[in-house]
């Protein structure tokens, strides 16, 4: 190994995006899994460093902004700074001691100090110091032809019984771990990682063509998705989806002549078309995400779609299905007991187990996989509380790819798997990447080649009015700047203050005033924190948290006290009813009150299948989600009015008794309820970013506070 050099100075440090980079691969290793503390406090440091504000990296001011102590922290009588700063020691330590790192750079934290060096690694080969030469004694000599020495006599053993069979245990167990870890079955390294696309837009969903050599990803503009095919080494994208904007998710065949994607041409669902992009036709009306058998007789999908595996749905409801490549026809399959939904199938190389993701019970997201003899024995890959999604399996199925965020930011892993039986034969392992967010694994058939999609975050909070004709995107105001990600906006109902959910890459809850000033953070800690809504009094605001294991609903004051847990049993599809109790309707359609607790449920005299997102202000009218249409119920008249048929992701907030804006994946929109029209409220948003449902209004109905990601995504490769 090269012997570091010296500290760097300033003027030959290596640069700031250098730097955040390999921090991302050190906090993204095994070491490092697990650690939140010392993540945070790494993460801290360097961010200051590289800032500029290294006179803050004092003892007093780590334990108010890293460990939350409070302004009443005494470093002389909590330790937990220099405890940490030991703990982070010793684990950069061990990532760096390891003897297959080859990292240019080098964190380094000095001892009595929180001010991080940054090492830089000498190219030039080391020179061994002089060994001393020592000689050793002369050895025996012994004649060729002579008798051997007679052998010292050994005391006589008698092996107990218990003793023999605890020695062959203990060989067994050898065995096992050096036959268990054969090369074959030892996780890939891959090295020689190449950036495919460069084209300042959003390319994701790679997939492989059976050599390697060609991917097809699907690009969006701003006339919308397309899919484009390129040869590895090539610079020429060939766009394969012709005049439709709407083409996602490609997925080559196993001999590699055909491609299934996601479209919605012709009202949607499953197309297949050759790989030079002719011969479109649709297959089946329906699925996301399709994954071919091995002997592409059948392929299989998702009944649903997800924009972002961190968002938590609660009503979504996806299942599994196959279709039967011959004849089209569709067959949903049962989900195991304890999995609530099933997403983005992967089917096993021998075409006996698919692997795929969803909840658990406690609102977490994990993979899982299941025999195609008995789909409801379904056996768990992942655990805890982390972010697993996007399985992928590698050619020979002795291992299961995903994107995790266990490491502290999302990145690829993988796992040793038994694809004839689901058992998991080791830890997950990291699959270094050089990115913070990597994610939809592909491998080619030979099993050299990876593609994965590395992505940048970012998303702010605009404002714009609401008038009588549409406004353009670009007379939008910002609100909120830098790189962090704002989310799932809520305005008070006082209108005096907003709430909503800020990621970097923590993610708390943070309050701001509705012109974008005095940003603070309601909470501040490891945990996920998100889908803020005040209660209908403005005394408490209710949220999605992990920080009693699993996704539970919690409540907090808006000056930050009272924090209480409100829901013991999972994440639930909640709503604020008409009374202003805390709601939860099933999927039998039973009313249960949530908080406060003991309020006897009320009769919302819904129809059925009809889940309620907000009563108008003299509560005569709900709007709410059927299917996958945004409808409005009047209570008078019995009628239903199906608003639009693509609010499967929408959002609703009523400006008065007669008028509500809403949200689709299409963009923001006002709803007359007499005149029962339509109309877009801001145009060309697709130039502006992508856009979040989840959005709120000001108090007098006048403004509209929106989300729209201007998240890049990058398709990349990586060869063994």
């Amino acid at each position: 190994m090269n012997e570091p050099k010296s500290s760097l100075t300033a003027s030959d440090q290596p640069s700031p995006e250098l730097i955040r980079e390999h921090l991302e691969r050190v906090l993204g290793s095994d070491v490092f899994s697990g650690a939140a503390r010392q993540q945070r406090l790494l993460r801290h440091l360097v961010e200051r460093h590289l800032q500029g504000r290294t006179a803050e990296l004092k003892e007093y001011s780590l334990g108010v902004e890293v460990f939350d102590r409070g302004e009443a922290f005494d470093p002389r009588l909590d330790p937990i700074v220099r405890v940490e700063a030991s703990r982070l020691r010793n684990r950069l330590s061990k990532y760096y001691d390891r003897p297959d790192r080859d990292d240019k750079i080098r964190i380094e934290l000095p001892r009595g100090a929180y001010v991080p060096a940054f090492v830089e690694r000498n190219e030039t080969p080391n020179v061994p110091e002089p060994v001393p030469v020592v000689t050793p004694p002369p050895p025996q000599v012994v004649e060729a032809a002579a008798e051997p020495a007679p052998a010292p006599a050994k005391p006589s053993v008698r092996w107990k019984p218990a003793g023999i069979v605890a020695i062959a245990l203990l060989a067994a167990a050898a065995a096992w771990w050096f036959l268990g870890r054969l090369p074959d079955e030892q996780a890939p390294r891959f090295s020689r990682f190449v950036r495919v696309t460069n084209e300042s837009l959003r390319c994701t969903t790679p997939t492989l063509s059976v050599d390697g050599q060609t991917i097809v990803y699907a690009r969006r503009d701003p006339s919308g998705w397309h899919l484009y095919q390129r040869k590895l080494g090539g610079t020429e994208a060939v766009l394969l989806s012709g005049d439709s904007s709407t083409d996602q998710q490609p997925a080559f065949s196993p001999d590699g002549s055909q491609i299934a994607f996601r479209s919605e041409r012709e009202g949607g669902g499953i197309f297949v078309m050759r790989s030079d992009g002719s011969g479109v036709r649709r297959l089946a009306n329906v699925g996301y995400n399709p994954a071919w058998s091995p002997d592409a007789k059948q392929i299989a999908v998702s009944t649903d779609a997800f924009y972002d595996a961190a968002e938590n749905t609660p009503d979504r409801q996806s299942r599994l299905g196959l279709i039967d490549v011959g004849t089209g026809n569709f067959r949903q399959l049962p989900l195991a007991d304890g999995v609530n939904e099933g997403m983005q199938p992967a089917w096993s190389p021998d075409g006996s187990r698919i692997a795929f993701w969803g909840t658990d019970r406690l609102g977490n997201r994990q993979i899982w996989t299941f025999p195609l003899t008995d789909v409801k024995a379904a056996r768990p890959v992942t655990e805890g509380t982390s972010i697993n999604w996007a399985p992928a399996w590698s050619p020979d199925g002795k291992r299961l790819f995903f994107s995790s965020d266990r490491g502290g930011s999302m990145n690829l892993w993988s796992v040793a798997i038994d694809q004839a039986t689901g058992e998991i034969r080791g830890k997950p392992e990291p699959v270094t990447t050089p990115a913070s967010y990597s994610s939809w694994p592909a491998l080619s058939k030979d099993g050299n080649h990876l593609a994965y999609v590395r992505k940048l975050y970012s998303s702010k909070l605009f404002s714009a009015p609401i008038s009588d004709t549409p406004i353009d995107a670009s007379a939008m105001r910002e609100l909120t700047s830098g790189p962090r990600r704002v989310r799932e906006p809520d305005m008070s109902p006082d209108r005096s203050l907003i709430v909503a959910r800020i990621q970097d890459p923590q993610e708390d809850l943070v309050l701001l005033k509705p012109d974008g000033s005095d940003f603070r953070r309601l909470t501040n800690d490891p945990y996920t924190d998100r889908g803020p809504r005040w209660s209908p009094d403005g005394t408490r605001i209710i949220f999605l948290s992990n920080r009693s294991g699993g996704f539970e609903v919690w409540s907090i004051r808006p000056d930050g006290s009272g924090l209480e847990r409100v829901t013991r049993s999972g994440a639930v599809s909640i709503f604020w009813g008409p009374d202003g109790s805390l709601m939860n309707l099933n999927a039998a359609g039973k009313v249960t009150v949530v908080y406060p607790p003991g309020k006897p449920p009320i009769d919302l005299q819904l129809p059925p299948r009809l889940y309620p997102l907000k009563w108008s202000p003299d509560k005569k009218l709900v709007a709410g989600r059927m299917a996958r249409d945004l409808v409005l119920y009047s209570y008078e008249t019995k009628d239903i009015w199906h608003v639009t048929s693509s609010g499967i992701h929408s959002w609703v907030d009523w400006s008065d008794n007669n008028r509500f804006a809403f949200s689709t994946d299409d963009g923001f929109f006002l709803a007359d309820v007499k005149k029962r029209t339509v109309r877009p409220l801001i145009t060309n948003l697709q130039k502006k970013g992508d856009i979040h449902t989840r959005f709120t209004t000001s108090r007098d109905g006048k403004l509209l506070y929106v989300v729209l990601a201007q998240d890049e995504e990058d398709v990349w490769t990586a060869t063994r």
